[in-house]
């Protein structure tokens, strides 16, 4: 399957009103990862951060389908869907492989 990196950035990672937005949303958006997690689907996830360590977004590396079938999740992913993230860059990516055994 295609992997990909993708980086979510919020518009605005100062803005109090957007921050209470991202921590009200938080638990079903780690529902969701979770169970991406599960599936195999989400490698690696995080939150991206400012210079100063705010939350400034998030990151991870994916394994999907395809890019359609990626984009089927991050418009659907409770932080899109309720305007914490305002710019998604999404970059074909390959996981070197001494990485992935454990």
């Amino acid at each position: 399957m295609p992997q990909f990196m993708v980086i979510c950035r919020m518009k605005d990672p100062l803005d109090p009103e957007l921050q209470k937005k991202r921590l009200e949303i938080r638990p079903a958006h780690i529902v969701g990862a979770s169970k991406l997690q599960a599936e195999g689907h989400l490698l690696l996830g995080g939150m991206v951060q400012d210079k100063a360590g705010n939350p400034a977004g998030s990151g991870c590396i994916c394994d999907f389908e395809s890019e359609e079938a990626l984009w089927e999740w991050l418009n659907n992913d409770p932080w899109m869907v309720g305007g914490v993230w305002d710019t998604i860059e999404v970059i074909p990516f390959k996981v070197a492989e001494h990485y992935l055994k454990h």
